[in-house]
């Protein structure tokens, strides 16, 4: 799950936007984001945003060269040097056996949710699974990816990491938005805001893409927008969806239509269809 893709693929809507819209837009973002790692003291590297060369709706958004160093390696934050470990859990006397960070507190998300992280997201509050107590706004927390294969039960979520059995993956170092308690009684809002810095990821330091141009382009894997272009559908067909949850390569068939065609989009999950409506 760590080796991240170095870049990712944004599909344009035909139908709101177009690919050199899509791409200044997205410059701009990278050039808001370089400016602020820049500003970190961040390690130097490139970013690029440049155009499918086959297909016509899709914009390449990744980093083009060495990143230097980061924690995909890693188990747990490395310690700075000549910095001691902080007394945050005098409690906890098995912290350190376990594995555990001694000098940040934990959070850990949903397998989903980690994926998006290695593609630049931040955390949303919905993620978070399980987590420290006594986190609060402004710290420094370590950010971990449930990866339950199905060996074990799934973790309720809030979670106190005491309890946590499972298995999981660092990802990296970011800064609580809120306290543990918004975190598990919010439905919406960002709970971790992820490092910029290269140093501080378990994969490419992207920057993360919510709010840009909303519904004007949205991130999906290239294979799935293949499979649009491989029906080619025309004005006025007919089309059924039989698995359109989410909803990405349903949208995609409208995109590629102009919405001048009748699309019947079902799935066998009612949440799913609820969550693809909204």
């Amino acid at each position: 799950m760590k080796l991240a893709p170095s870049s990712c693929t944004c599909r344009v809507n035909q139908i709101l936007s177009n690919k050199d819209e899509i791409i200044s837009g997205l410059k701009l973002a990278v050039d808001k984001w370089k400016s602020r790692t820049e500003d970190d003291g961040d390690i130097n590297y490139e970013k690029v945003v440049k155009a499918h060369p086959i297909l016509q709706d899709v914009v390449y958004f990744g980093v083009t060269d060495n990143l230097g160093e980061n924690l995909s390696n890693f188990r747990i934050p490395p310690m700075l040097p000549n910095i001691q470990p902080n007394n945050l859990f005098p409690n906890w006397t098995k912290r350190e056996e376990k594995g555990w960070p001694m000098n940040n507190r934990v959070i850990i998300c949903d397998r989903f949710c980690g994926e998006a992280v290695l593609r630049g997201s931040d955390i949303f509050v919905r993620g978070v699974m399980c987590a420290d107590m006594g986190i609060v706004t402004g710290d420094k927390v370590a950010v971990y990816a449930d990866l339950n294969d199905g060996s074990y039960k799934t973790i309720a979520r809030g979670l106190v990491l005491e309890k946590y059995n499972g298995r999981c993956v660092f990802l990296g170092l970011g800064k609580a938005c809120c306290s543990r308690a918004d975190i598990f009684k919010s439905s919406k809002g960002v709970a971790v805001e992820m490092s910029a810095k290269v140093n501080e990821r378990a994969g490419p330091a992207l920057p993360p893409l919510h709010g840009i141009l909303p519904g004007k382009c949205m991130l999906q894997n290239l294979p799935s927008v293949v499979v649009a272009h491989a029906l080619s559908p025309q004005r006025g067909d007919v089309i059924l969806d039989m698995c359109s949850a989410p909803g990405g390569k349903t949208s995609h068939a409208a995109s590629l239509v102009q919405n001048d065609a009748t699309i019947i989009a079902c799935d066998k999950s009612r949440k799913k269809m609820a969550s693809a409506r909204e």
